[in-house]
């Protein structure tokens, strides 16, 4: 099992990106690139599906005015890491939890190593179905806490040479 995910215009995947956005309340973004460290979430650009993001922001703060949307253009090599079930995510985090966690045993939970991610690939995708099923195991969102910090469905990409962005409102 593999959580290689290679996305390129002859895969099916790439149509599916093409309604991913980013939300951000600055109108001009410039992307820089950022370095990885051992964490819960990865250090990137985020987006969501549609009008995921500035429903969420509504939802939680109660507004979403200055609220600047981009579509996100991918680059047609962009090669993401694809969480799409739990055998997935065992596999990720077995091969880049961080090893020298002190808590890991204590606590049970595994910090990511997002810097050996990197390495391999340009960016992570979590999908719905990871985050729904998630919630109704306890056991083993314990060990994987990690997947909790996602509020949504998301994308982040740390490689910011594969992605461009446009603003759309």
């Amino acid at each position: 099992m593999s959580v290689h995910r290679n996305l390129n215009s002859k895969n099916k995947y790439i149509k599916k990106l093409c309604n991913f956005f980013h939300i951000s309340n600055k109108k001009d973004i410039i992307l820089r690139n950022v370095k990885q460290d051992i964490n819960w979430k990865p250090a990137g650009i985020y987006m969501a599906k549609n009008n995921t993001w500035k429903n969420y922001i509504k939802k939680e703060i109660g507004e979403n005015s200055n609220i600047y949307k981009y579509k996100v253009i991918f680059d047609n090599k962009l090669n993401l890491c694809k969480l799409n079930n739990f055998k997935d995510v065992e596999y990720f985090v077995v091969k880049y939890g961080n090893k020298n966690d002190k808590n890991k045993t204590k606590n049970k939970y595994t910090l990511i190593n997002w810097k050996l991610v990197a390495e391999d690939y340009d960016g992570i995708y979590i999908t719905t179905k990871v985050l729904n099923t998630s919630n109704k195991k306890k056991d083993w969102i314990t060990k994987h806490l990690f997947i909790t910090m996602f509020d949504v469905e998301t994308i982040c990409v740390w490689n910011i040479k594969k992605i461009k962005l446009e603003i759309v409102e």
